[in-house]
């Protein structure tokens, strides 16, 4: 419809050319050229973003679409991390824990919101939802619940109780960070701190899907090869040429 494949936005890829070409980056380009990640012979969702606070997540949790097989549910670090944390996340409490815990064991910890808090006012999220033409300007936020969490330990369905008896406003999977635009990610727990108050404890910066931007260059940093990585995000994907592909 756009009469091209790729945008510079987050719809595709935010991308900022530089106008001096990274020779490292050019170098990467040539030596990965004709390459693809394929599932069944066909090519995947290669999805990513910043962080995924030391957890990714799967698709059908982030977004009202079909897991695909290659989305596993992992923690973000060394081996030894999995003898720690259990997963699937199953309570608040135990992703409290996850949160707490010393950030430096995982893969991308150095990113700005790898871990964040976030205080908003019922006022904030107001603002967001009447912007959204969810709520009426006489209205007011009361209270707001975490009704639904995925495997992640992500929010799936966040409830925002108005002043209007037996009605409130349920926000699902990526509506979540598309109306609250303040929330970096849905990895976080809700703390209430007075009647207007809130406190979200959160981890990461995006979906959480596939492939941390900032998990897979401490990766490289630290000797994984590119084919190391993608396995580790993207399991079970192979890569292969894409003349293949096309025979």
């Amino acid at each position: 419809m756009d009469k091209y494949h790729l945008c510079v936005s987050t719809q595709c890829q935010v991308y900022k050319p530089s106008k001096i070409k990274n020779k490292k980056v050019q170098k990467a380009i040539e030596a990965t050229s004709n390459l693809i990640l394929t599932d069944r012979n066909q090519p995947i969702n290669a999805f990513y973003h910043g962080s995924n606070g030391g957890l990714s997540a799967t698709a059908g949790e982030s977004w009202q679409i079909q897991d695909y097989s290659y989305f596993n549910l992992i923690i973000d670090g060394p081996k030894s991390l999995n003898k720690i944390f259990k997963l699937p996340i199953a309570s608040e409490a135990v992703l409290n824990n996850f949160l707490d815990f010393d950030k430096e064991q995982f893969y991308g910890s150095n990113h700005s919101l790898f871990r964040w808090n976030k205080k908003i006012s019922s006022l904030e999220i107001k603002e967001k939802l009447i912007k959204n033409k969810l709520m009426n300007i006489n209205d007011d936020v009361l209270n707001l619940y975490s009704i639904e969490r995925g495997s992640s330990g992500r929010v799936t369905k966040l409830e925002i109780q108005t002043n209007k008896v037996n009605q409130s406003i349920v926000l699902v999977k990526d509506d979540i960070r598309r109306v609250l635009n303040f929330i970096p990610s849905n990895l976080f727990t809700i703390n209430k701190l007075s009647d207007d108050l809130w406190l979200l404890r959160g981890g990461g910066f995006g979906h959480g899907v596939g492939l941390s931007q900032s998990g897979a260059i401490e990766m490289a940093k630290l000797g994984f090869s590119y084919k190391q990585i993608l396995n580790h995000y993207y399991r079970n994907a192979k890569l292969k040429k894409i003349e293949i592909l096309s025979q």
